[in-house]
């Protein structure tokens, strides 16, 4: 689960290495992110050669969690990091490649399809 402050691993190829999570959108009673839900981060870590991103603000897509995820037929789902996708506008990422594994039961599907390759 995602909450405020929380440092994530982002899963495109921009340069940005570390984020900081500063706000859930569409969340008024629950404090936490869940798989597919949009929040509001900041850059903690770039590349040396992208530090004109060192302090900007980007919407991203929650990806992997360190939360144990149980399926409705009994399978569960974990990963060791927390990682998402920085986005431009509303659904337009930023990198058209991913790295790393990405959940299949995402909410939105025609996102994960947008990609040009999954690394």
């Amino acid at each position: 689960m995602i909450q405020k402050s929380t440092i994530l691993t982002t899963s495109d190829l921009v340069g940005v290495l570390k984020v900081n999570c500063f706000h859930i959108y569409f969340k008024k009673k629950e404090r936490f992110a869940k798989f597919g839900d949009f929040i509001k981060t900041s850059n903690r870590e770039v590349m040396f050669k992208y530090i004109k991103l060192k302090k900007k603000k980007f919407r991203s897509i929650v990806i992997l969690l360190k939360y144990r995820f149980v399926k409705l037929d009994g399978s569960s789902l974990f990963f060791k990091q927390n990682s998402c996708i920085l986005l431009k506008r509303r659904i337009i990422a930023v990198s058209k490649n991913i790295k790393g594994c990405c959940i299949y039961n995402i909410k939105r599907k025609k996102f994960i399809t947008s990609f040009i390759k999954i690394i």
